[in-house]
């Protein structure tokens, strides 16, 4: 079952944002990602990434793309550029919200970029350490969405907004299902 969903969700999604809607100097926010230790193996092996403008946009297209490749090191490596760049912007975008932002009205979802950015690069670090076998950690990146940035929203290419807090609080509950058979 997470084979499919995770083809589903890199073949469909690509970014969050629109390009030019995110300003062109960022202060850098706190570095709270949960995936910065223990990924040597995985990220040794990679090249070197490419952040190209710095955007949040291109930071987690680059993440999807790596996570199509089955590329660890470089997923994470653009997740947390990505998180470490925005997240202080996106939580303050969270805290000024008591709801998602409304689906009809497409642009004021966008506007939320940082927002959804960092909330999507979580759900993709989930991912990818699900795909390489490391349950626990995999957990840490989705309590840590749900717990910062539950409201982020990632546009569907097919023409809709998914939420990657639903999606991660799903993943998360077959993981600690997959967690306890283990012991």
């Amino acid at each position: 079952m997470k084979a499919p969903l995770l083809l589903m969700l890199v073949l469909v999604v690509a970014g969050c944002q629109p390009k030019g809607t995110e300003p062109a100097s960022v202060a850098g926010g706190d570095s709270t990602s949960p995936v910065t230790e223990g990924t040597t193996a995985s990220a040794a092996e990679s090249s070197d990434p490419d952040f190209g403008d710095y955007s949040s946009s291109y930071l987690t297209t680059k993440a999807w793309e790596s996570l199509a490749k089955k590329d660890l090191g470089l997923t994470l490596a653009y997740t947390n550029e990505c998180i470490t760049r925005y997240l202080s912007e996106a939580v303050e975008m969270q805290e000024a919200l008591t709801e998602p932002v409304s689906t009809d009205d497409k642009e004021a979802v966008l506007s939320k970029w940082a927002l959804n950015d960092v909330g999507t690069c979580y759900f993709i670090q989930g991912q990818a350490y699900e795909a390489d076998g490391k349950a626990a950690e995999a957990m840490e990146a989705y309590q840590t969405l749900l717990d910062k940035v539950a409201f982020a929203q990632c546009w569907d290419n097919n023409g809709w907004f998914w939420k990657p807090a639903d999606a991660a609080a799903k993943q998360a509950k077959m993981l600690e299902f997959e967690l306890l058979d283990a012991e």
